[in-house]
């Protein structure tokens, strides 16, 4: 199925009477490319070279819809070549060559037919992008520089690396969106994630929701001082999830893409050798990451609501349960101390930046108060009101951080049908809590047209 509007299928057959009547001969298996609507009608085939068949055939992915990858198989079944089929002008360029080339998949980068009228490409490896200088910065300040096409933006591939990698993909696009227009930014993990909708904020706010579900402390603080705080020329507020029961998980792993999975994505490798582009103007990256490769169902949940996944729903809390022995986690555990330090490192930054920091304690289900810890994922419930004290008393050395718990130990007022899960809310709730920050932040002695 093609990925865009079109609804059209491409298919490879056996010869079969209903390919021969519409090609108007007779072939062999495989030896074309058949193109269908949405109804089933034939509306297009393309023909494999002399001596040759189709095998693997794929729709590549891009801005170009008009573009098919695929292999191509000798009389013998050996498959030879990997070719890109332009359907528009229905033409073939060879990509490769080899004994065995299985199952290929291509990202076509450009706004433009992969094939000029000459045959010669120019969809595959599309042109640099040269740097332009920002309306604040001045030629002695920037180097002139030139993007790699195949590796700006691309924070996603089919590795597997990282399970939620495309769920960061999304909220780097919307970062490199919005970085000259928001003035709130919403991080931490899938509690900020459904749990705050940027649409419910009044002007003069512009709110960005750039929360990932399984972020942690350690890489929100990451993503915070290397992208969004260098980078948000209007930053006033960051919201940020405060998750005590999950305090013990420092996210060595598919928790922290920032730790080391990153790795497995060019785009970070890219951002980060070239000191996440500080002091370079960024504005081309937000096309970059746009046309990258992604998920059509997801860029049309998250792009109308600058990156809350709408139409969520909800279901009820439900029964509370614990993940983990709430044993587990402690005040007095060393890596409850770490994610602490992190907190308190991220309130000064903000402070010196003039930057308001709200801690968040999102609601979870009320019935946590008959068991015995203070959410799902563990801590003795007897420690939870000391641990927020302590957080609570950064204020007094950082004013700018401001603590906004409306879990309230499981006394709020966030109803069943508010829920989306035992520990998440729903649109319903995500709309009250939105509204409540955004009341909040009003009220706050903040220069919005600064």
């Amino acid at each position: 199925m093609a990925q865009d509007d079109s609804k059209r299928t491409a298919f490879l057959d056996f010869g079969g009477k209903t390919g021969q009547a519409y090609v108007g001969h007779r072939y062999g298996v495989h030896q074309n490319i058949l193109i269908a609507d949405s109804t089933g009608k034939l509306i297009q085939y393309v023909t494999a070279p002399v001596g040759y068949a189709f095998d693997h055939s794929e729709w590549a992915v891009g801005s170009v819809k008009e573009n098919i990858v695929a292999t191509l198989t000798n009389p013998d079944g050996a498959h030879k070549k990997i070719v890109l089929v332009n359907l528009e002008e229905r033409v073939l360029l060879d990509l490769a060559e080899g004994n065995e080339l299985w199952h290929p998949s291509i990202w076509i980068k450009g706004g433009y037919s992969a094939f000029s009228s000459s045959g010669t490409n120019e969809g595959v490896s599309s042109s640099s992008t040269v740097m332009e200088l920002d309306d604040k910065q001045s030629s002695s300040s920037i180097i002139n520089y030139e993007f790699d096409p195949d590796s700006v933006g691309m924070y996603y591939n089919n590795s597997g690396a990282c399970s939620y990698a495309l769920y960061y993909r999304y909220k780097m696009e919307f970062l490199w969106q919005y970085k000259d227009s928001a003035n709130v930014v919403i991080v931490g993990s899938s509690r900020s994630y459904y749990g705050v909708m940027p649409q419910k904020f009044k002007k003069p706010i512009i709110a960005v929701n750039l929360a990932v579900p399984t972020g942690i402390m350690r890489g929100s603080k990451y993503f915070l001082d290397n992208y969004v705080i260098p980078h948000y020329r209007h930053l006033k507020a960051i919201v940020i999830s405060l998750d005590l029961d999950r305090s013990d998980d420092l996210g060595l792993a598919d928790y922290n893409l920032f730790y080391k999975t990153y790795e497995s994505y060019s785009g970070y490798v890219y951002d980060k050798k070239h000191d996440f582009w500080k002091g370079y103007n960024t504005n081309k990256l937000y096309d970059a990451t746009y046309n990258a490769l992604g998920s059509n169902e997801l860029a049309s949940t998250l792009r109308p609501t600058a990156g809350y996944p709408s139409g969520s729903g909800y279901s009820s809390w439900g029964n509370p349960f614990v993940q983990n022995d709430s044993n587990s986690i402690s005040a007095k555990s060393p890596v409850f101390e770490t994610n602490f330090n992190m907190l308190k490192d991220l309130a000064k930054t903000c402070q010196e930046n003039n930057i308001v920091l709200v801690g968040v304690f999102f609601p979870l289900n009320p019935k946590y108060r008959e068991t015995g810890a203070y959410g799902r994922h563990g801590l003795r419930r007897s420690e939870a009101p000391a641990i927020i004290e302590k957080i609570q008393k950064l204020n007094e050395a950082y004013p700018n951080f401001i603590i906004f718990d409306e879990n309230k130990m499981g006394n709020h007022d966030y109803t069943d049908e508010m829920a989306r899960d035992t520990d998440h809310l729903g649109d319903l709730g995500a709309a009250q809590m939105s509204l409540c920050l955004d009341s909040l932040l009003q009220n706050q002695n903040i220069n919005w047209e600064e």
